[in-house]
């Protein structure tokens, strides 16, 4: 079974991280690209993801058994309310992975996208087309699991 490990983050930081993007997509969707509050919002995330990028590992959300989570923690279930919450809980993907080398042009392209009706996008699709390679979605499905668990599939022999 492959695993995927993921650096602790501080849970705050996860949740302020989400709500600056929530911000920036709403502003990206209100002004033009190349307006100057529209920069200024991509610019803001960006800092708050940089600060969590800064150890080099990536930033992970998935959603597990409804819950949302932020490098592996449950984040407060208020957040599962951004725009990235609802798609990672009412799409067909189960995580978004911001790498270290995201750019604030790719964060500008990505940001719009979350304006978009789920119903009307292939979240996938688009992240290819707006060339956000350094933003990846995973359609495995999580379950959360304590400390004292043990994860047994029924292939495992």
């Amino acid at each position: 079974m492959e695993e995927t490990h993921v650096s602790a983050k501080n849970p705050t930081s996860l949740g302020n991280l989400l709500k600056e993007i929530q911000a920036g997509a709403k502003r990206l969707g209100m002004y033009p690209p190349g307006h100057p509050a529209a920069e200024q919002a991509a610019a803001k995330a960006l800092e708050a993801m940089h600060e969590l990028l800064q150890d080099g590992k990536p930033v992970v959300f998935a959603i597990a058994e409804n819950r949302l989570l932020g490098n592996g923690a449950p984040l407060d279930e208020k957040l599962a309310e951004t725009a990235l919450g609802k798609i990672l809980r009412d799409s067909n993907i189960s995580s978004i992975t911001f790498s270290p080398a995201i750019s604030l042009q790719e964060l500008e392209r990505f940001l719009p996208i979350l304006n978009q009706k789920l119903d009307d996008i292939d979240f996938e699709k688009e992240l290819k087309e707006a060339d956000c390679e350094n933003i990846s979605v995973g359609k495995l499905h999580y379950q959360l699991v304590g400390d004292d668990e043990k994860v047994v599939h029924a292939d495992a022999g």
